[in-house]
């Protein structure tokens, strides 16, 4: 046997470090309260991540959140030492990782107030499967949260498709680089060669090569593992949502909420189909299974709790009154010319729009708009809207006040790009300061990933300038110090200011576009959630 052949797979080429914004305490912790539960704080709570490979996706969390534990279990020795020495390197206090396997966790691990399987379910063995519910239910705290992602039919089915045809081509192939680039190159010779004009296959199968292109991650080994790790894993059984739901109920679980709250919601079709769906529905897993299939669903992040839990799905506007509020959304400035002068409508990054007449939610959405990324405690929001909004003698400040709120739970069941909730809002600041400082963990990210996370543990894409400027945002250089090694690393080549041909190093030109750069760049971090106090 080859030396390539004997190499745990799993441990010569690792699942590329990432983090994953769902997986975050406070998200959990938002959702969960907004559905009548008391969950731990999330600033004060334990965590456990199952199948955490090297701890990335928990070191962003642990460093946000410092009275709070986390705890990492992977069963690759491989991955827990070199994670372990990156813990040394952050010198994190509260994060811990071991390696164990799943199979032989027990209730003596302790309780958790929020458990994380991220990735494992749908890759695993049924036996494996049944141990996650199992660990679960176990070493859950009372009203605590569970977190699994896996994927999903209807959707699965056409992917599921493409992994068998993966697995045809690379099944004499045994290198892991190999595989994965010939499984690649056999999807996009598919793609070319049925094109997408006339097959819908064909139009999968570019939207599938555009999705692994932007899932990109650096590297050509970084880029085998995604392949690896997904399509051509041993294992991947899909389940239907109803299925999984019910393998929890098995396990004394109850379903909680997606962590995507759109996405439960038939809020994104006419009215006349949710009257329907809701006319078929039994209950709640009914409708969204009936969803599922109306979205070709191919993966879910689900929510679990204990099933005797009270759970209120009766939402109205009061769920809203102790949230914070952020919103990306933005004043549509090419309205629908069939739109009423006294309509206004809302978009958002993702296309999703909102459209109101009420005066008081209009000012509340600008006021949003102008603070983001700042979120908005509600009270703070109604106050700084009614400054802009005069209203008639008589009316009620608390009717006002509640329309906004039930507005703004309706554009959140459309979408988060509209408006977002937090019962705690991260920790950052938009100001930026004479000696400007960055997290510590996106700039120690900078050494291993494309990608570095922000204090709201969403990922963020950089150029080569920006970073070379981040890895200096450490709170102890002012811009002029700044400047300095900006230019001595201009000099020494280690970026460019723009594509194509760069302004000669020492030249007032270089020195002008060096301080416009990075003036520009310091305000990107402002808005990116990057900067802290």
């Amino acid at each position: 046997m080859s030396e390539v052949q004997s190499l745990n797979p799993y441990d010569e080429f690792p699942y590329p470090h990432l983090t994953h914004s769902h997986t975050h305490p406070e998200r959990m912790e938002t959702l969960a309260s907004i559905l009548g539960m008391n969950p731990a704080p999330a600033d004060n709570c334990r965590v456990l991540e199952l199948g955490c490979a090297a701890g990335f996706n928990l070191f962003p969390m642990a460093y946000a959140l410092p009275e709070s534990q986390f705890t990492g279990l992977d069963y690759s020795s491989v991955q827990i030492d070199y994670g372990l020495d990156r813990v040394k390197e952050l010198e994190l206090a509260n994060v811990e990782l071991i390696c164990m396997d799943i199979m032989d966790i027990q209730a003596d691990l302790g309780l958790f107030d929020y458990i994380i399987v991220h990735g494992i379910y749908s890759w695993v063995p049924e036996t494996i499967r049944d141990q996650i519910m199992v660990v679960c239910r176990q070493n859950l705290a009372p009203e605590g949260i569970a977190y699994i992602s896996y994927n999903t039919y209807p959707g699965w089915s056409m992917m599921g498709m493409v992994r068998g045809m993966m697995l045809y081509r690379v099944r004499d192939i045994e290198p892991p680089m190999e595989k994965a680039d010939e499984a690649r190159k056999l999807i996009e010779f598919l793609s070319e060669a049925i094109g997408t004009k006339e097959s819908a296959f064909g139009a999968y199968l570019a939207t599938y090569l555009e999705l692994i292109r932007k899932k990109r991650t650096g590297t050509k080994v970084k880029d085998a593992r995604l392949i690896l790790h997904d399509e051509l894993e041993e294992f991947n059984e899909p389940v239907y949502f109803y299925q999984f739901v019910d393998h929890a109920s098995r396990n004394a679980l109850q379903y909680l909420v997606e962590t995507e709250f759109s996405n439960v919601i038939p809020s994104k079709f006419p009215q006349e189909v949710g009257d329907h769906l809701r006319q078929i529905s039994q209950d709640t897993i009914d409708m969204e299974q009936y969803l599922d299939f109306l979205n070709f669903r191919t993966f879910r992040r689900t929510l679990l709790c204990h099933q005797e839990l009270e759970v209120n799905r009766m939402l109205g506007p009061e769920a809203v009154f102790d949230l914070h509020l952020v919103s990306r959304a933005r004043q549509a400035t090419d309205k629908p010319e069939d739109l009423p002068a006294n309509l206004f409508q809302f978009k958002g990054q993702d296309g999703a729009s909102f459209t109101t007449d009420h005066p008081l939610t209009v000012a509340a959405f600008n006021y949003l708009a102008h603070i983001y990324p700042r979120a908005a405690s509600f009270r703070e929001l109604v106050e700084a809207s009614l400054d802009e909004v005069s209203l008639k003698d008589g009316e009620s400040i608390t009717e006002h006040a509640t329309l906004v709120a039930a507005n703004f739970l309706r554009a959140y069941s459309y979408s988060e790009s509209l408006v977002g909730f937090h019962i705690r809002p991260p920790n950052f600041v938009v100001e930026i300061s004479d000696m400007p400082e960055a997290s510590m963990v996106a700039r120690w990210q900078l050494n291993y990933m494309v990608k570095v996370t922000n204090m709201r543990h969403e990922r963020v894409e950089l150029d080569d300038f920006s970073r070379q400027l981040l890895r200096y945002l450490d709170g102890k250089h002012s811009r002029e110090d700044l400047i300095a090694v900006l230019t001595r690393d201009y000099q020494q080549g280690k970026f460019n200011l723009e594509e194509g041909e760069s302004p000669p190093a020492g030249t007032s030109e270089a020195g002008e576009m060096l301080i416009k750069d990075m003036e520009k760049y310091l305000k990107f971090f402002a808005r990116a959630s990057l900067l802290i106090a």
